[in-house]
């Protein structure tokens, strides 16, 4: 059975709302169950909790506390082999 961090994504953003801090979920890998969770200062180990039980039993998170967020998106950009002017 297939699933996606996109299926927990509204239940994310309620948790994350209601302790006021943001934060960014990654499946950087569609072969590991392993999803990175970076977010905004501590969240309690009831908060942790919370979030396992949005997935299924067989995914691990791993947490990354205290991550900084900029207040507005980065853009990069990407020159190849060319100069900015």
């Amino acid at each position: 059975m297939g699933w996606s961090i996109e299926n927990v994504r509204p239940q994310m953003d309620s948790i994350f709302e209601n302790e006021g801090k943001r934060y960014s979920m990654q499946h950087p890998n569609a072969l590991s169950p392993r999803v990175y969770l970076q977010h905004e200062g501590e969240i309690s180990t009831e908060t942790k909790y919370q979030i396992a039980s949005l997935f299924p039993e067989f995914v691990y998170i791993d947490f990354f506390p205290n991550m900084l967020f900029t207040s507005e998106p980065v853009k990069l950009k990407i020159l190849k082999g060319r100069k900015e002017t």
